[in-house]
């Protein structure tokens, strides 16, 4: 009887299926989640940046240890990213979670649509208290999320500091050896570049501008007309505008090309990974860096102090307002989950301990955790609570955030990484802060976030493969363009434009005017 008992039981277990099973090692407060340790597979991008195994990230060795919830995990390349998450999505081969953002073009056709995803919708109430409290105190962010069926099928991050910056910055020290100024308009900048080339022609290596391409389009292409934003954009009339086939395009790549023809930026900016960028910023290559300047670190400057400073947007002939585009304060931050994923319970808790702030901070851990690491051993606050510091061990030869992005944890930022407050006791990110305070954030025009907007299934099926063609088309073009393997002239630039508009920008400029209005409350 016993045995037919013990029978009986087990095989109600298993008609339970897992769940009953897990919900005895779930805890749903408190830590660990897990009373047993839950294991998830998990797909990343990845870079030569960051560690080889994240799971050899302090930060994620320490948030496995609280919550006993683990990760196998695989990854795609940046480069490769585009291609091969497309090519999973559309084989429907996914893990229990991607933990790096998709667009919302694929959150529609593969959540939406395909119902291939987790709708968070359903399970924050119960699950994610801290995301609750957050979207309930920061609207914007559940908007952003909230797909036109009302699912929620990735979750966002509101991220806000003073190092967020992603400028052309300057080596100090050399524009003092040439006794230059810094410069104000493009032909300055394009003078200096040429006094720095000749300046340094016995360095071995050295260019001018060190960047890889979407620096100079970022900082440079404002300094050549009314608009800001490179690509689509808001000028300032509330209407969405392709500003890549404008005459300020035109003149903006005039001026590359002329950089490139002249050797005054590195000609492999197509193609140079951050590994290498950084190698030829520390080797001194460079006068001019693009968005990465705070690997050079007090050692890498005869002073023993960090010289490296923020170049102020330019102005041309074609304008004289200094403008600049807004740091990416709200976006997805990933973190989509299979809606074949067994037992996402444990996972929903795990990620809600990042909606939290500093104040709410529990076990060292809130949002700024998934940039900084663990309170206390990766970061801190000054007692006086107006700066924070990093932590960095001794005798590391590398500047804060590439020790953090190798060692501590990567740049997949998630809730509410909010940190109003200037940094100390890390040189380069002081410098970086308090230049990009003078020089970068007054000069903050808005950006569209036309990658975030709503669609319904036939404006996004219309939307998805039209602009997949014009970006090939133009990011192809341009290039050559700048290269010079084609002219640019009267000619090839009217030949360019009206092919752009031969593949049907128009109709994209509607939908894409149909979900700007959709974000800005005027449409259902």
């Amino acid at each position: 009887m016993k045995r037919m008992l013990s029978l009986m039981l087990a095989l109600l277990l298993l008609s339970t299926g897992v769940a009953a099973l897990a919900e005895d090692n779930f805890n749903a407060t408190g830590y660990p989640i897990a009373k047993e340790p839950v294991t998830y597979t998990v797909l990343a991008v990845t870079n030569t940046q960051y560690a080889d195994d994240f799971n050899e990230y302090s930060a994620v060795k320490y948030f496995s240890e609280l919550t006993n919830v683990k990760f196998e995990w695989s990854y795609i390349s940046e480069t490769d990213w585009d291609t091969q998450i497309n090519l999973r999505l559309a084989g429907g081969d996914i893990p229990d979670m991607i933990y790096s953002p998709l667009s919302s073009v694929q959150l529609q056709q593969y959540g939406v649509e395909g119902g291939m995803f987790l709708n968070y919708a359903d399970y924050i109430d119960e699950y994610m208290p801290n995301a609750k409290r957050a979207f309930e105190n920061n609207p914007d962010m559940r908007s952003l999320v909230t797909m036109l069926d009302g699912g929620i099928y990735a979750l966002p991050r509101k991220l806000w500091t003073y190092t967020m910056a992603g400028p052309i910055y300057y080596r100090g020290d050399m524009m003092e050896e040439m006794g230059a100024q810094v410069p104000t308009t493009v032909d300055e900048f394009y003078a200096l570049c040429a006094q720095a080339k000749e300046q340094y022609k016995d360095v071995e290596g050295f260019w001018p501008i060190m960047t890889n391409v979407s620096y100079l389009n970022q900082c440079l292409f404002p300094a050549f007309g009314a608009a800001w934003q490179y690509g689509y954009g808001d000028n300032g009339d509330g209407q969405v505008t392709y500003n890549l086939v404008s005459d300020q395009m035109r003149a903006y790549l005039d001026f590359v090309h002329k950089l490139y023809a002249d050797g005054m930026v590195d000609p492999e900016m197509y193609t140079m990974d951050g590994a290498t960028i950084n190698a030829k910023v520390k080797a001194g290559q460079c006068l001019f860096i693009g968005g990465v300047g705070t690997q050079l670190s007090a050692d890498f400057y005869k002073s023993g102090k960090v010289e490296t400073k923020v170049l102020p947007p330019l102005v041309s002939q074609y304008t004289d307002e200094q403008k600049v585009i807004d740091v990416p304060w709200l976006g997805y931050a990933g973190y989509t989950i299979s809606a074949d994923c067994e037992n996402p319970e444990y996972l929903l808790r795990y990620l809600d301990m990042f909606f939290t702030t500093i104040p709410e901070m529990e076990n060292n851990v809130c949002g700024i955790s998934s940039w900084l690491g663990i309170y206390g051993t990766d970061w801190g606050i000054s007692e006086d609570g107006k700066n924070f510091f990093r932590i960095v061990p001794e005798n590391i030869n590398m500047a804060e955030e590439e020790y953090k992005n190798k060692y501590v944890i990567d740049s997949t930022y998630l809730g509410l990484v909010v940190l109003d407050l200037m940094p100390i006791n890390n040189p380069t990110q002081e410098m970086k802060a308090g230049e990009s305070a003078l020089h970068y954030y007054p000069y903050m025009k808005p950006r569209l976030l036309d990658g975030n907007f709503k669609y319904t299934d036939e404006e996004s099926s219309d939307l998805s493969g039209l602009e997949t063609d014009i970006n090939t088309y133009v990011t192809t073009a341009t290039a050559q363009f700048i290269s010079g393997t084609q002219e640019l002239n009267d000619d090839t630039w009217k030949q360019f434009v009206d092919t752009v508009n031969g593949m049907q920008l128009s109709e994209v400029l509607r939908i894409k005017q149909v979900g700007y209005d959709r974000w800005n409350g005027k449409t259902e």
